[in-house]
């Protein structure tokens, strides 16, 4: 079906002069279906912590077998947006705990790079030498 539910609380706080400037810090949780409540794709490993299952909901076969079980998980994070252009976050997301920063490139062009590193996988911090590194490029329109 192409689905991935989530409902979501967002809450914003400036920290700058008389509460109306930079930097901005942003919570944001809720809860999430699909691979927001289980990224095992071809893994055994079952997120502990996801809940409200209906198994057996599709009956995908290969890497979209993520998707077979229609089940709820926590999901959120927390951003702090220091201008226009940096910001940084920790995400929680099936499992996986990410830290990582933004940057925007220009005012003209919606183009936005993200780096980081994933330091927690199957609800477990990694020592330092199974970190994963990750990179995100994106365009808005």
């Amino acid at each position: 079906t192409g689905r991935n539910l989530y409902l979501m609380a967002t809450k914003g706080w400036w920290l700058g002069n008389q509460g109306s400037d930079y930097p901005l810090f942003i919570a944001n949780g809720g809860f999430g279906t699909g691979r927001f409540a289980n990224d095992n794709i071809l893994s055994p490993w079952i997120n502990p912590i996801r809940f409200a299952c209906i198994n057996d909901f599709e009956n995908r076969t290969g890497t979209f077998s993520v998707d077979n079980d229609l089940c709820w998980s926590p999901i959120g994070s927390l951003s702090m947006v220091f201008n226009d252009y940096v910001s940084s976050f920790v995400e929680y997301r099936s499992g996986t705990a990410t830290v990582a920063g933004s940057v925007s490139m220009s005012d003209g062009i919606p183009l936005r790079f993200t780096w980081g590193v994933d330091f927690a996988f199957r609800n477990e911090v990694l020592p330092a030498d199974e970190l994963r590194w990750v990179f995100r490029a994106s365009v808005g329109f």
